[in-house]
This record gives structure tokens, C-alpha cells and sequence, in this order.
């Protein structure tokens, strides 16, 4: 049976990265507004995997592409999907 009730966990590692790419994004647009857009967008579909994540769960590659440019590494426990990574496709 599915679970569709994941806990998301940012682990600081993947919030600083997170934090990093919306300061980079507020320093070179010089718009709030785009800059909160870019983490309200990030976090609304980083959450869906609050109830896709059973969907990854016997993947080897546990990660979610967003936006076409940003990838998102997780983990999976018993209740939570813990973020560990995020970083633009580009970065390798």
C-alpha cells in the first residue's frame, strides 16, 4: 500500500543551497517579487513529494527536477522525505 503523508524535512545543507540560489537570483534581478516567486514555486512542488515519494521509493536515484532547472536530492524514512540537496541542472 502507498503512503501520501510524508513529513518534508529541509536538511540545512540543501535550505543553505536553497537560500544561496534565491540570493543569487534577488542580487542579480534586484526584484523581491522574483526572488520570493523562485522560493515559493521551489517549496510548493518540493512538497508534492509529501505524497509522491512512495513513487521513488525502490528508484537507486532518489531526485526531482524542478522548474527544468533545478534538481532536488532526498532521502526516504518511514514518515519523512528529508531534502538533502538542491542545485541547479547545470551544476554537476
Amino acid at each position: 500500500m502507498m503512503k501520501f503523508d510524508y513529513q518534508v524535512v529541509w536538511t540545512a545543507m540543501a535550505k543553505k543551497q536553497l537560500f544561496e540560489q534565491a540570493e543569487w537570483i534577488l542580487n542579480n534581478s534586484k526584484n523581491i517579487k522574483t526572488t520570493l516567486d523562485f522560493y515559493n514555486n521551489i517549496t510548493k512542488e518540493v512538497d508534492k513529494l509529501s505524497y509522491l515519494a512512495d513513487v521513488y521509493r525502490y528508484k537507486e536515484h532518489k531526485f526531482l527536477v524542478i522548474l527544468k532547472k533545478y534538481k532536488v536530492k532526498f532521502l526516504i524514512s518511514n514518515n519523512n522525505v528529508y531534502i538533502v540537496e538542491f542545485k541547479s541542472t547545470r551544476q554537476q
